[in-house]
């Protein structure tokens, strides 16, 4: 079992073209940053947001350094801190995650710093080392490097009761939700989460949805190719009895038996229009909305992390 993707990735890539050409990379801000990634990697550049909305940023920032080592103007430290925390997925807007952000952007005011990084890591990911981790690169001074990373590293130790994923059981959330005058109000599945390698399939959120008779609820969405080419054989306008999701070997929810409207038919190609990805197409082939008791759905043939 291969447990470091990415160290090994680079590390092949480092064999086969020598020590004299940098390795640089832009990395998720989920990245679970290992030793052999560091070993191998000569500059890294995480994303600071999440949501993710700065990748441009990042890769504009790494390619700026790339030039300036080139051109001899720099010479990249870099130096990282592994925490003992898998922490969960929280907004960088949050606290006391966005404490910990001003923290590094604190340091990068330094004309010495080339970047810091607080990287909180994928805790669902079932290798050795995962976890949150202090990333800082300067120009030429280890001591600096190293004293970034132990001072954010000891911040986040001390608050680390702070990093909490607050959560609420299924009709709990979905009666909130209805009685909000607060709009749009989103219901994440975490559990079913395809980010987090979960089929994405489940059942158990749109159930509940239905059986709570919500209104004016959009469900995005739903893998089922079986559904898919069920609904585009009937066409726009035409009610079809359905067995919606629950097809994958996960106890995730039973399928979905309804009668269903087919509402609209689509290649399932999209722009991102929003900040996340800006203007990259999307290809998640054949996809239909359905109206189940005054609910749409959208069914994918492909899936995908809306």
């Amino acid at each position: 079992m291969h447990l470091d993707g990415e160290g090994e990735l680079l590390e092949a890539i480092h064999k086969a073209i020598g020590n004299d050409i940098p390795i640089f990379a832009t990395l998720d801000l989920h990245a679970n940053i290992t030793k052999k990634m560091i070993t191998y990697g000569n500059g890294f550049f995480p994303y600071d947001n999440y949501s993710h909305t700065d990748l441009y940023d990042r890769g504009y920032e790494a390619a700026v350094a790339l030039v300036k080592i080139l051109r001899k103007e720099i010479k990249l430290c870099l130096k990282m801190k592994k925490l003992p925390l898998l922490v969960p997925s929280l907004g960088t807007e949050e606290r006391p995650n966005v404490d910990f952000l001003n923290m590094a952007h604190g340091w990068e005011r330094n004309p010495k710093v080339i970047s810091v990084s607080v990287v909180a890591g994928f805790p669902y990911a079932d290798i050795y080392e995962s976890g949150l981790s202090v990333l800082t690169q300067t120009n030429n001074d280890i001591q600096l490097a190293e004293q970034i990373v132990e001072n954010i590293g000891t911040e986040i130790i001390k608050r680390y009761k702070e990093i909490i994923h607050k959560t609420l059981p299924i009709e709990q959330a979905v009666e909130s939700a209805m009685k909000s005058s607060d709009n749009p109000i989103v219901l994440a599945d975490i559990s079913d989460n395809l980010g987090s390698g979960s089929p994405g399939d489940g059942t158990l959120l749109l159930r509940k949805l239905i059986d709570m008779k919500a209104k004016n609820v959009g469900f995005a969405n739903m893998p089922d190719s079986e559904t898919v080419e069920q609904s585009v054989k009937a066409g726009v306008g035409v009610d079809i009895r359905v067995k919606l999701g629950g097809k994958s070997n996960y106890n995730l929810g039973e399928p979905i038996e309804a009668l269903a409207t087919v509402k609209t038919i689509t290649d399932g190609k999209f722009i991102n229009k929003g900040p996340l990805s800006h203007g990259l197409m999307n290809n998640i082939e054949q996809t239909v909305v359905l109206e189940i008791d005054g609910i749409k759905v959208i069914v994918t043939e492909k899936r995908f992390q809306p």
